[in-house]
């Protein structure tokens, strides 16, 4: 996951310009990105510049070419403090794969269809309209593993239904809804919730199914009425109680009753637990 939000974009070819730009951002709150323009007029000097100021760089070059080719690339990519890079979503699913497989820390972003392309244009290079194009692109995208995608804010609006989020390294926190359902998968790890007050898990506006509580209390709902609630003493249980397979009570650690309850009689014990 990248925590910096902000990306300054050096789009020139003056590097006394980068220079000065640089000074007035801090490294720890920023990336730079070094676009097409950059890279070619000074290649790995203005790279190695921004690394030695302390910037991770996104490496903005939409690599375009043979798996084989990208995948070269990537690996030499590595050598510099690039924290992202681009590729062409057009090279297909093998090619993004191949970058992927070099990618290590870097991040790989997907480019669907550029800025500067009307319908008319995609039109007459894939004989195809502009929304199915971009659909078929983000198809290719969504079948792999890629970091993210670049694309216009007209076609943001279009990534929705069986649209995957993925954070962390090769995607250990997945965030993905199929149309109907929505999950989140956590791969490694412990996945936490946090909440610097009340933590509550709703249907609805309206209808309570969880509450989180800090200090300690847990409360559980059942047709929005509360039907269990830990005490500091203990836990407190409202309506009728059904056990089908063993109960154990403790006073500070020590039992002081076993109810066995056998799984063929559903026992009901109308009595509250204080």
């Amino acid at each position: 996951m990248i925590s910096k939000r902000l990306i300054i974009a050096l789009d020139t070819d003056d590097f006394n310009l980068v220079k000065k730009l640089s000074a007035f951002f801090d490294p720890k709150l920023c990336l730079m990105k070094v676009g097409l323009q950059l890279y070619i007029a000074h290649g790995k000097e203005v790279l190695d510049y921004l690394s030695e100021q302390g910037f991770e760089i996104f490496l903005d070059l939409k690599l375009h070419d043979i798996p084989n080719t990208v995948a070269k690339a990537i690996k030499e990519i590595q050598k510099f403090n690039i924290k992202m890079t681009t590729i062409h979503s057009q090279g297909g699913v093998e090619m993004i794969n191949a970058a992927l497989d070099q990618s290590n820390d870097i991040k790989i972003l997907a480019v669907s269809l550029l800025t500067s392309l009307d319908k008319q244009d995609v039109s007459r290079l894939y004989d195809n309209d502009f929304e199915k194009q971009f659909e078929m692109l983000l198809k290719v995208i969504t079948d792999t593993k890629t970091h993210g995608i670049v694309c216009s804010s007209h076609e943001l609006a279009k990534i929705t239904d069986n649209n995957l989020i993925k954070y962390g390294t090769g995607g250990d926190l997945l965030i993905s809804h199929n149309g109907t359902d929505s999950t989140i998968q956590n791969l490694t790890g412990v996945l936490r919730l946090r909440s610097v007050s009340e933590l509550q898990i709703t249907k609805s506006h309206t209808e309570n199914m969880a509450k989180f509580i800090p200090d300690g209390a847990v409360e559980l709902y059942y047709d929005n009425a509360k039907k269990f609630e830990t005490l500091t003493n203990g836990v407190q249980v409202s309506g009728q109680e059904f056990i089908s397979e063993a109960l154990y009570a403790y006073n500070d650690n020590n039992p002081i009753s076993d109810h066995r309850i056998r799984r063929k009689e559903q026992i009901l014990a109308a009595r509250e637990i204080r």
